[in-house]
This record gives structure tokens, C-alpha cells and sequence, in this order.
């Protein structure tokens, strides 16, 4: 197994091409996404709308403890605009 870090972040379907360009643009080209993420946070509940257009997409990279800074700093923007949210934790990637 290898230590990584995990960072997790829900965010607004329409900022998804958006951060998943600057993963790739800076040397994050793996992640997982899955649409249609809801919950309730500080700005109430988000279940999102038959358009689909307000859904949230949860998405899960994962990278070097010496790269996570970087990545964090790349989201940072894309949350502070469309709002969402970013956990980074600890991981062990199971290498097979």
C-alpha cells in the first residue's frame, strides 16, 4: 500500500468541467466523479432541480502529500465562487 492523500469536494454540477480542466491542466488527470450529490449545509438543503442544472457532483482525488497544497489552492477558487465543499484526509492506496 502507498500513503496518499485523499481530497474529497462537492460542488455545483456546472463548475464540474471547470475544475476538472485544472486538474488536468496541472497534473491531475485521475479523480472519480459522481453526479447528483445532495445534502444540507450552512446555506440549507441542496436536492437540486429536474433540470439538473443545480445538482451537486462529488468528486474524490487522489495525490502525493507533497502535491495536496497545490491541489487544494487550485479548488479554492472554483468553492469560493459556486460554494461546495473540500475534505482532505489521509489515505493508503491499495496498489494491486
Amino acid at each position: 500500500m502507498k500513503a496518499v492523500k485523499k481530497v474529497e469536494v462537492v460542488v455545483e454540477s456546472v463548475a464540474v468541467p471547470q475544475v476538472l480542466a485544472l486538474l488536468e491542466r496541472h497534473g491531475f488527470p485521475s479523480y472519480t466523479m459522481i453526479p447528483g450529490a445532495y445534502g444540507k449545509g450552512d446555506r440549507g438543503e441542496s436536492l437540486g432541480g429536474v433540470s439538473g442544472e443545480f445538482n451537486n457532483s462529488y468528486l474524490v482525488i487522489v495525490c502525493d502529500a507533497e502535491r495536496v497544497n497545490d491541489l487544494v489552492e487550485l479548488i479554492r477558487p472554483v468553492l469560493k465562487r459556486f460554494g461546495g465543499v473540500s475534505l482532505v484526509s489521509d489515505a493508503l492506496w491499495v496498489k494491486h
